[in-house]
């Protein structure tokens, strides 16, 4: 899968594309029972971003959806490692 074409197939952006995620569930948080990725896109994409959702649906997001948000938007990175081949 190839981020930008899927990101324009879907007429979405990336944070939208995180925030989708979130309402599904990531490693990080379970998501929202009930909610998939046909119902994620559509909610996203009428409202915006999760801040945009109706109160009756960001009651059962994770209180730190935020912080889950930044962990894609600004990856921890090292540039302390080494590749040897065998």
């Amino acid at each position: 899968m190839e981020l930008e074409s899927f990101l324009t197939n879907h007429d979405i952006t990336r944070q939208q594309l995180i925030d989708i995620a979130i309402l599904i569930g990531t490693d990080f948080n379970q998501g929202i029972r009930g909610i998939g990725p046909k119902t994620a896109l559509r909610l996203i994409k009428k409202n915006g971003n999760i801040e945009n959702l109706q109160a009756n649906i960001k009651l059962f997001l994770t209180k730190d959806f935020e912080a889950v948000r930044e962990i894609f938007l600004k990856p921890s990175v090292t540039n302390n490692y080494s590749l040897e081949l065998p």
